[in-house]
């Protein structure tokens, strides 16, 4: 071996070190850059001369790779474990606002409503002709209603929030499918199959772990430095070809649902983790159901109340009275969907008392109600011609509004009362009825009784000072209801709210759990991706002391050289 390839050797050597110490100062840089990976100077020794029959010398160094020290396992654990830790948190955070909404526990919920609601019929069970009392029990009853649309409205709104949410989630996963389609092609051009694009590399693993945070991901690595993205098994991004997400609302069941869907053949993807999956899921699963609760106490209290109070009696009769609910098909059958009717009639009968407004004398006649499915059951039409017929011309006149709904007017000097109604038509078209409304969405008093209190009906059996109905209402408070599985009114909304208090505390351990598990996975990233400032200054004292060898090196063969141009 000469001298120049001994100079070749310091030359090798200088080159080497001078790359290392440059690999070595950029960690030491992007020490606290978020997403940087360490990289390390990767050597290895050039191929040698043969001096002599068995004896080899080296020829210098070279730099072989410059390392990106990456595990793909804890990447992809570390990835699942962000969409884990989104969809806890978004749903403990939804939890969170439900609670405040219900806001239990307080002078101000909704329980509380409910048994001032029904302490006031108690109390009017106590004095049925106190017109004070009276006045109580119809602002009670304005107060519930009020707080139960005030409940089901905030609902509302924090389902059309995770709408705006999800938009705004799908929006950022569009964004973030075209980076990193970007990025796919910037890294296969610059690594062209050899090397590693390390910056452009941290870049794409920064993104797509956002996306991760997003929604279900599966990341498939290509042989051309490239990544494939899945949800499932359906493609969202190929090589550097995003395939785009967007969302859309359908109906179904006459509620609107949440679709996420690609782009550019509507493929449907199942997102069911990270932040979107919580939104989309929880919409149904918490928002919904806590809205469907609500409206089915809501439903069952205006029925229940309603079908005792159009039973029953006040001190003032009708003169002429109108149902509240409109019936959508009058010459459908009642029971009927083509009705339209909010509430179930069946089969039985109403008794319906005209009474003689000098001299107090009262004339009965029973309306049978025929829905027992045999033959033709009875319309609204029907029901009209059957209390038109039985009672006769000139003591009542029954008739169909113009918008579907029951008309009933005495005939003068009389007034109208009910009672004994076993097929709840009453009830079911909203005569004599308490609320108004289907659910909590327009729950509501009945204007007349708001307009005037002595309207309201405290008393049964037409008995002077009776409180008949009163009990009965303020019976619903404690009463079992078939309708509801064997529960009170109150049992249901509180069996809600413990419900929900339950998968909030099960959300709150899932986010705590969840954030440890990713903690301690990015823990593991960072021992093997992460820079340590202490090792690199030793790196670096090393690649110091190299660089300074070879230079020295170098010098000593150019003396050498120098010798031997001299003696020559």
């Amino acid at each position: 071996m000469g001298l120049t390839s001994a100079l070749q050797i310091g030359r090798s050597a200088l080159h080497y070190a001078q790359a290392a110490l440059q690999v070595t100062g950029n960690n030491m840089a992007n020490a606290t850059t978020p997403g940087f990976t360490r990289q390390t100077a990767i050597a290895s020794p050039l191929r040698g001369e043969r001096l002599g029959a068995a004896s080899f010398t080296g020829g210098g160094v070279m730099l072989a790779a410059i390392q990106r020290h990456v595990d793909e396992a804890i990447n992809t654990r570390i990835r699942n474990a962000l969409g884990d830790e989104r969809h806890a948190l978004t749903r403990q955070n939804l939890f969170s606002q439900i609670e405040s909404i219900q806001n239990e526990l307080t002078d101000a919920d909704l329980s509380s409503a409910l048994t001032r609601f029904f302490n006031a019929w108690s109390e009017l069970a106590n004095n049925p002709g106190d017109l004070s009392v009276r006045t109580l029990v119809i602002e009670e009853g304005v107060s519930l209603a009020g707080r139960l649309r005030d409940v089901r409205g905030e609902y509302t709104t924090v389902r059309d929030q995770i709408d705006r949410d999800a938009a705004l989630q799908v929006g950022r996963a569009d964004e973030l499918l075209t980076e990193v389609a970007a990025l796919n092609l910037s890294i296969a051009q610059a690594e062209q199959g050899q090397g590693t694009a390390s910056s452009l590399r941290d870049q794409r693993d920064q993104l797509i772990d956002e996306l991760a945070g997003i929604m279900d991901l599966t990341v498939v690595a290509q042989e051309s430095g490239t990544v494939d993205l899945f949800v499932g098994s359906t493609p969202i991004l190929l090589g550097s070809t995003s395939r785009g997400i967007t969302m859309r609302t359908i109906s179904e069941n006459g509620e609107p649902r949440l679709l996420i869907e690609t782009r550019v053949d509507g493929s449907d993807l199942n997102v069911t983790t990270g932040s979107l999956g919580a939104l989309v899921t929880a919409r149904d699963d918490i928002v919904s159901g806590v809205i469907d609760d609500l409206d089915q106490l809501a439903a069952s209290l205006i029925f229940e109340v309603n079908r005792i109070h159009s039973q029953g009696q006040s001190g003032k009769g009708f003169e002429s009275v109108e149902g509240t609910y409109r019936v959508v098909d009058p010459a459908a059958a009642l029971n009927s969907a083509a009705a339209g009717l909010p509430f179930t009639i069946v089969n039985g009968s109403v008794q319906i008392h005209l009474t003689h407004a000098s001299t107090g004398e009262r004339t009965t006649w029973q309306i049978d109600v025929d829905l027992d499915g045999v033959g033709a059951d009875m319309s609204l039409n029907d029901l009209v011609n059957a209390i038109n017929t039985t009672i006769g011309a000139g003591n009542i006149t029954a008739a169909v509004t113009s918008d579907g709904r029951l008309s009933l007017a005495a005939a003068d000097g009389f007034t109208l009362s009910f009672s004994d109604d076993t097929a709840g038509v009453l009830a079911g078209l909203g005569v004599n009825t308490y609320f108004t409304g289907e659910d909590a969405s327009d729950i509501g008093v009945n204007e007349i009784l708001v307009a005037d209190a002595g309207f309201l009906a405290a008393g049964s059996d037409h008995l002077q000072g009776s409180n008949g109905t009163a009990l009965g209402i303020a019976d619903l408070k404690t009463r079992a209801l078939d309708s509801l599985d064997g529960r009170t009114l109150i049992q249901v909304w509180t069996s809600s709210v413990e419900s929900l208090a339950i998968r909030s505390r099960t959300a709150i351990g899932q986010a705590a759990s969840s954030r440890l598990v990713r903690e301690s996975l990015e823990a593991q990233r960072a021992a093997v991706s992460g820079v340590s400032l202490d090792e690199e200054a030793v790196n670096l004292l090393n690649f110091q002391r190299q660089y300074e060898a070879a230079a020295r090196y170098i010098s000593a063969v150019d003396e050498l050289m120098q010798v031997l141009i001299s003696i020559v």
